[in-house]
């Protein structure tokens, strides 16, 4: 599908308007392993970050480098048309490089930050080599300069939120957002909102 993508794009020229929709989830769903790796080398990479704990700010920088579209890089295929790009937000303070990777957001994560995080985890020599030799070359640097490309976040978290209470209040429910910025492993965040939920109840019930 990727592919399919980039074929299309591709033949954009200077007049043209090229528009994406993005949303969370954009990572899994675009992708396409950067030349000399291939998909079963990415997956295998994926899966060792995953079963690391490694963060998701991590984990993107190490995605971004290792991709043909991420970090940017959807960008320069497209060129030299103009891109905008509409995106539904599903990242805490809507941070573009965030979402779906940044595939249409100038990175400010480098090769050598990707290549700290899989040292950080004792990853390093876990990792195919194709994928240690992409991680050195300079030339494998993800854009730093961004041009004929803007980014319109459509729909975030709180946006969401408030619809929801909004709703359920209409429908005769007694809705309170209790954070629109909750982070952390989830038994804990899973946790918090029992307790919290708890707490209201016992409050409405007095």
């Amino acid at each position: 599908a990727t592919e399919k993508i980039i074929e299309i794009i591709e033949k954009a020229r200077r007049n043209d308007l090229v528009i994406a929709l993005i949303s969370g989830g954009g990572s899994a769903l675009l992708t396409l392993p950067a030349k000399g790796i291939t998909l079963t080398e990415l997956r295998e990479v994926n899966s060792l970050l995953i079963h690391s704990d490694v963060e998701i700010r991590e984990l993107n920088t190490v995605r971004k480098h290792l991709s043909g579209v991420k970090g940017g890089l959807l960008i320069k295929k497209a060129s030299p048309a103009r891109l905008h790009a509409f995106i539904v937000s599903d990242v805490i303070g809507n941070d573009l490089s965030v979402i779906a990777s940044g595939a249409t957001v100038r990175d400010e994560s480098t090769l050598r930050q990707a290549k700290n995080v899989l040292r950080k985890h004792g990853l390093w020599s876990k990792v195919p080599k194709s994928v240690q030799r992409h991680l050195i070359r300079p030339a494998n640097e993800t854009p730093k300069r961004i041009r004929r490309c803007e980014n319109t976040i459509i729909l975030d978290n709180s946006t969401a939120l408030k619809a929801m209470q909004k709703k359920a209040r209409e429908l005769g429910f007694k809705a309170i957002v209790c954070s629109s910025e909750l982070d952390g492993n989830t038994h804990h965040v899973g946790r918090f909102i029992v307790r919290k939920a708890a707490i209201l109840s016992h409050s409405s019930a007095k």
